[in-house]
């Protein structure tokens, strides 16, 4: 895997062919002239294909509009249909590819005057076809909504879309999630909500020191105790508890072993209470408060037995409290940036640390104080939002603000060296806000800063699958995931708990069978071409077969090489 995961784009492979129909993937390749030379032609690795069949002329608000037909073939199916398109069309599309994805296809150029001729009508007629085989054969893009419902998949040929996570129940509360802890014994769901909108945080910090009371009237965040319950298959959500606090929420952290909750709050105060499991969660007391940060407090662990809270904050600093003793903090690191996310692996006894300046920090705490390890910037030291912890294979996850997806190997940790290389990164544009890792699927789930939700493929460092998760195109905030049962719960800034039952596989099995069904024909083929070019060259009889494709080894998948 390290050595596969930088990826580049999937390109198209081209092989000679004489006979068009001789497989459905091989298509034309369009106003490609190093293709037409050689006499290559194509394929998709898709069981989707497209060709743009025709263009025809139609008067629009009395004015003359070019649209072209094209034809979807779903050779799974082995069905088909037409779609009708403007240029403008392929445009709109390209704008939404280009917010989420890197290096989208290009398409013809727009023109100061409007084409009519003939030759050039042809010339973007060609362009549109090679963008729209271009964005099939990249799995990226394949995936995303927009796509698919630019090509009426969704209607046409939906086993092709693969199999979609089923929300089997939501809830709305009166402010973004800031965090969540499901116990799945008890069936207690614990949220802590925030003001999401940074006009109607301000006004409101404004009203409550005006106001100055005791009572809390205009709450900036709040905490919640919800009971899950299940009726005739449909999930019931009853809040039992809730508490309202004048500064924002941030973070939450429960320990069952005392039943004590932690609230961590954008003034920099842990409020900290105590669980009445006998009373159902009904009773709940604040213990006390402890002012350890002077700005929010982004990250929290509870040591249970060294009585101990360890924070971090945008105030740069990484904090460990004693609970026993208000007064008792003690400074572990100071950053240049301030911390975003705290995560522990307490089978290595380490902490992982990342900040707003694009670096990850590892301390062990075998004894104390923790002492710092490593630090290791990711590429492009951009802010990252979160991250998460492989203890089985020894990786960090990252996921930052400009859409990018690191990954850091930490393996030499344990042996006493310091030294933990980024081997990898991938991901698209779009802010990434939560990361989690499925090690029975190997796959990452990622929530961003549009709403979408994606899977991706550790193997191909491309997304499996994608969907909307909040309303509005509101952030997601945050994950809770059951990977034995595939259970994702969601939170958003459009105010939203949801629980997703996650597919076993995003792509139909059968389907997937298919399509390397015929790469394995494409393979044979080539190799087949390949000894009759060898046998002319030596018969001293000029062939046509390419060169450049004579000297691929590895045509399967994802390991695509380039064009020269």
């Amino acid at each position: 895997m390290r050595g596969q995961q930088n990826q580049g784009q999937n390109q198209y492979n081209r092989i000679n062919k004489k006979n068009q129909n001789e497989n459905p993937y091989m298509a034309n390749p369009g106003n490609n002239n190093k293709s037409q030379q050689k006499g290559r032609l194509e394929y998709l690795t898709s069981a989707l294909s497209c060709q743009i069949i025709e263009y025809t002329e139609k008067h629009i608000d009395n004015s003359p509009v070019i649209f072209y037909r094209v034809k979807i073939t779903d050779h799974y199916n082995n069905n088909s249909w037409i779609i009708e398109k403007r240029y403008n069309d392929f445009v709109t599309l390209q704008k939404k590819l280009i917010q989420n994805f890197q290096d989208v296809p290009k398409l013809p150029g727009k023109t100061f005057f409007r084409v009519s001729d003939f030759p050039d009508i042809k010339k973007r007629k060609d362009g549109l076809q090679s963008f729209l085989r271009t964005c099939i054969e990249r799995k990226d893009i394949f995936a995303n909504e927009d796509f698919k419902i630019f090509l009426e998949l969704p209607k046409n040929s939906p086993d092709l879309c693969g199999n979609t996570p089923d929300m089997i129940g939501s809830f709305t509360l009166p402010q973004g999630v800031r965090d969540l802890v499901f116990l799945p014994s008890e069936k207690i769901l614990l949220i802590c909500t925030a003001e999401m909108g940074v006009i109607e945080r301000a006004e409101t910090a404004v009203k409550n020191k005006i106001l100055n009371q005791d009572e809390i009237t205009n709450p900036l965040g709040h905490a919640y105790i919800y009971h899950v319950e299940e009726n005739n298959g449909d999930s019931i959500f009853r809040e039992i508890w809730r508490r309202k606090f004048k500064p924002r929420t941030r973070c939450l952290v429960y320990d069952k072993n005392e039943n004590y909750m932690f609230i961590g709050r954008a003034d920099g105060v842990i409020s900290i209470f105590f669980l009445d499991k006998r009373s159902k969660y009904k009773k709940i007391e604040l213990v006390f408060e402890l002012k350890t940060h002077t700005h929010c407090v982004n990250a929290m662990w509870y040591d249970f037995v060294q009585k101990k809270i360890y924070s971090v904050s945008t105030d740069k600093r990484f904090l460990v409290s004693d609970i026993m003793s208000n007064s008792n903090i003690t400074e572990i690191s100071k950053s240049n940036f301030g911390y975003t996310c705290l995560k522990v692996d307490q089978k290595h006894f380490l902490f992982f640390t990342a900040n707003e300046g694009g670096v990850v920090e590892i301390f062990s705490y075998k004894n104390f104080p923790p002492k710092k390890l490593s630090s290791t910037s990711i590429t492009g030291m951009s802010h990252i939002r979160d991250i998460y912890i492989n203890i089985n294979q020894l990786y960090i996850y990252c996921c930052d603000v400009k859409g990018k997806i690191s990954i850091i190997d930490f393996s030499s940790i344990p042996k006493e060296s310091n030294y933990c290389p980024e081997i990898s990164q991938f991901g698209g544009k779009v802010c990434l806000r939560i990361i989690i890792y499925d090690e029975n699927k190997r796959e990452l789930i990622t929530g961003d800063e549009s709403g979408k939700i994606i899977a991706w493929s550790l193997k191909t460092g491309q997304p499996i699958f994608s969907w909307s998760g909040t309303e509005g195109n509101a952030a997601v905030t945050k994950f809770l995931y059951n990977k034995d049962i595939r259970l994702l719960l969601t939170g958003g800034k459009d105010n939203s708990v949801k629980f997703w039952k996650l597919p076993d596989n995003w792509i139909n099995e059968d389907v997937q069978r298919f399509e390397n069904e015929e790469l394995k024909k494409i393979n044979n083929e080539i190799a087949r071409r390949r000894i009759k070019a060898q046998q002319e060259i030596e018969d001293g009889i000029e062939n046509d077969f390419d060169s450049d494709l004579s000297q691929e080894d590895d045509l399967n998948g994802w390991n695509y090489r380039k064009d020269k």
